[in-house]
């Protein structure tokens, strides 16, 4: 398990440039079809293993790239807690490349640094580095620059 390292509010300048890694994270293809599901993209690549394993460049199912971006909070959770923080929320992204597919039961992990920390009022605005390694490549699976705002 991924040592979570706290760090409080007033003292994340301190960490600018250490990276954290999470555990490893499984993406099922149950998980895949709840998402196809609640999204409402059915795309064969996502969902059809048979038509999948005969058509697709990849040869299997693969993730949605918005699935494996929504599991940034759960993967940076095991990572960093920022304490003194009542609330943080998205804020946005500076980037986001979809560098190579997420096979299905195939796991990643995250490999995240911040970049810079900007005050705002009552908090913090957070830039993260971020790539989403990816068990099935030899590439990352996403590479990005997210921003979070983290409120006292």
């Amino acid at each position: 398990m991924a040592d979570t390292k706290k760090i409080d509010i007033n003292n994340i300048e301190n960490i600018i440039g250490t990276s954290f890694l999470s555990d490893w994270f499984t993406i099922s293809q149950d998980q895949i079809n709840l998402f196809a599901e609640s999204t409402k993209d059915l795309q064969w690549i996502h969902i059809d293993k048979e038509k999948s394993l005969k058509e697709s460049p990849f040869k299997d199912t693969v993730a949605h790239g918005f699935l494996t971006l929504s599991m940034l909070v759960h993967l940076i959770e095991q990572t960093i807690e920022i304490t003194g923080a009542k609330m943080g929320v998205n804020y946005g992204f500076e980037k986001i490349r979809f560098v190579s597919p997420v096979l299905s039961n195939s796991k990643i992990r995250l490999n995240v640094n911040i970049n810079k920390v900007e005050d705002i009022e009552n908090g913090i605005k957070i830039f993260w580095d971020v790539i989403v390694e990816n068990s099935s490549s030899g590439k990352p699976a996403i590479v990005a620059q997210w921003i979070t705002l983290k409120y006292r």
